[in-house]
Formats: C-alpha cells, structure tokens, sequence
C-alpha cells in the first residue's frame, strides 16, 4: 500500500516539476566567457602592474645614479671666480681667508682609507716641513663624509677620486692642484670594461640583459663614464642591463676574476697595479671597451686659505722626491713617480662633459 502510494506521489512529483539534468555544454557556455573576461581584466591589472613597477624602477634608478637631477658642476654662488678658471678664489676680505695652526689631510674616501694614510707619512712629514704646520692625517669611508667635512671647514688639504672633483670644486671650494703623474709629467687613466677571460661578451652592445657591475656612485672610471657610455648606445640600468656595487676597483677586479662578476667598469691604473702585484692574472680577464683619457685621483687644499700658504701646500707637491717613499712602493706599478700639477678648467673638460651627460634626464624611457 505504502509502495503503492509512494509511487503514486512519485509520479505525481514528476510530471508537476520538470527535472533538469547537469549539462557540461550549458556550464561551459556561462563558465568560459566569464573565464575569459576575467583572465584579460587579470591581464590588463598585471601589465599595468609591470608596467608602474619598471617606470618606479627607472626613475628609482635614475634618480639614484642622478640621471634625473643636477650634479653639482657650476659654482655655488657664495664663490668668486674673477680669473675665469672655474675654481673659487680666495675671499677678497683678508678677515675671511685662513691659516689653521694644525692642517687637516686626507686622501680618497672609503673603506680602506685608514689603512692607506700609511703612504702618506713621508709626503706629510714634508708638508709640516714645508708649511710650517702641524699636520693631522684624517681617513672618511664615504665621499659624502668627506664632502660634508670639507664644507664644515673641518678638512683643508685632501684628495678626491677624480669623478667626485666636479662636486667638491662647486660646492666646497675644493681648488684641485695635482695629480700623479710621470716622469715627463704625463698623466692619464682610462675608464676599463672588462669582463671574465670565457666571457660571451665582446662589446658593450653585448652588455644587453647582463650584470654590470660599478665601484661607487660618485667614481668617474668606476661608474660615471661608464654609466654614460652605456646611455650613448641606448642602454638603461633596469631596463636594459641590471646593476650592482661592488664597493671599490679591486672588488671589482676580484669579482670579474673569480667569476662573480658578469662585468665591471674600472681605473686603468688600478687594474694595472693588480697585475703587476701579482694579484691577478691577464689571462684571467679582457677588456671590452676602453674610454679616453682624463686625471687620475687629484690632490689640492680649500679655497678660503690664505694666499701664501696655499702657495706653500703647493710647493710642498712640487717638491716631494718619491723615491724610496711609501708612496713610491704603492704606485710605481701603475707608473707613477711623482705629483703633477693639473687645471680644472683644461684637465677636467672630460669629465665636466660626463656630469653634463648625467644632468639631462634621459628620453629613452618610451623605448
């Protein structure tokens, strides 16, 4: 009876409420679409996405290496400069101009710099001689301490790596005086690409989707120029090429040697002086590209001194006999034999230009 009924109500079930069946084709027909929209708005979101993060990159990049904003290469306006040599004059006001009981010197910012003041003990025992001054040897690990020493008047005589000058003549009063140099008085090194001895790179087009790697943001022969060279065929850091630090040339040299380093730019004195110490091998690497030459490292004292003891510090370059110095041992292999006079205005158009190069945001972000 129960049966009976139960199937009666089950058939009257059945033709009161039509049954629907699962259909795939039907699920397909409103799954797929819907899919497809959804898969291209996620495409759009994420190219937009990629797109931001490249053009946040660049200009973090850019602004990074200053592509995007001035570096420093006029005069600040607090300096004189009647005689026309891009360099401050002392101050006209005799009040202003300053002779220290004890000189401050430093040589070339960085994380060695300590270490290296060493080589400087004899050229300072002449310098005291010569200027009639206690002299106290200071070390700073970064330019900017340096720089930042130099405009609080805490550092008068001081050497800077040749790509900070532009920055320490224009806005510190630097006054660059000498440089190292030959026998015959010639100077010059050359900013090296190189890359490891089995390298696939052979040019600096090839550098395309590789490492490039650079000593510090304010050195000429370990970034700026290189930096540069690479703009000019077209290549931005991020976009075409990624980058690092390594901290200083022989890091660099090392990396590229020990196969750490894709590739390096360098100071040709530098990586001559390694070879010759031995440190390292030429058949361990080749050089890809090679700049012009520009100063190495230069050496000079702060504007507002007076007269006759900046004449005095300069003397005491002039007259410095390297020979069997500390001075000597560290730089012979690179060919240096003694300190060379320079002129901002004619020895430093070179690298004036790369600070030019570097003071125009660049046009090819629309690559």
């Amino acid at each position: 009876m129960l049966l009976t009924e139960g199937h009666v109500m089950e058939a009257t079930s059945d033709s009161a409420t039509p049954k629907h069946t699962f259909s795939p084709r039907r699920v397909a027909l409103v799954v797929v679409p819907l899919a497809i929209v959804c898969a291209l708005a996620i495409k759009v979101t994420a190219d937009r996405i990629v797109d931001n993060a490249k053009k946040d990159s660049e200009q973090s990049m850019l602004k990074w290496f200053e592509l995007s904003a001035p570096t420093p290469r006029l005069l600040d306006p607090q300096f004189a400069d009647e005689d026309g040599d891009l360099v401050a004059d002392p101050p006209e006001d005799v009040n202003k101009q300053v002779s220290p009981e004890t000189l401050r010197f430093s040589y070339v910012a960085g994380p060695d710099a300590a270490d290296e003041l060493s080589m400087w003990k004899e050229f300072i025992e002449q310098l005291e001689e010569t200027t009639g001054k206690k002299v106290e040897a200071v070390a700073y690990e970064t330019t900017q301490d340096q720089l930042a020493a130099l405009a609080r008047r805490e550092l008068h005589v001081t050497g800077f790596n040749t790509g900070a000058v532009p920055a320490a003549v224009a806005s510190c009063g630097f006054v660059p005086a000498f440089t190292f140099g030959e026998e015959d008085g010639d100077f010059g090194i050359t900013m090296q690409i190189i890359v490891p001895a089995d390298s696939p790179v052979e040019s600096v087009a090839d550098l395309s989707g590789h490492y490039v790697t650079f000593t510090t943001r304010d050195s000429n022969s370990g970034c700026k120029a290189a930096l540069t060279l690479l703009r000019d065929h077209a290549m931005l850091p991020l976009r075409d090429y990624m980058w690092k630090f390594s901290g200083g040339h022989e890091e660099s040299i090392e990396g590229i040697v020990n196969g750490q380093y894709e590739a390096a730019a360098v100071a040709s004195d530098l990586l001559q002086r390694a070879v010759a110490d031995g440190k390292v091998s030429k058949d361990k690497f080749r050089i890809i590209h090679e700049s012009e030459r520009f100063p190495p490292a230069t050496l000079g004292f702060v504007y507002y001194l007076r007269p006759e003891l900046g004449d005095k510090i300069r003397q005491a370059f002039k007259e410095f006999d390297w020979q069997g110095t500390e001075l000597e041992s560290q730089l012979a292999a690179s060919g240096a034999t003694k300190f060379v006079p320079v002129s901002y205005k004619q020895d430093f158009a070179l690298i004036r230009r790369i600070d030019g190069a570097l003071r125009k945001p660049s046009t090819l972000a629309s690559k």
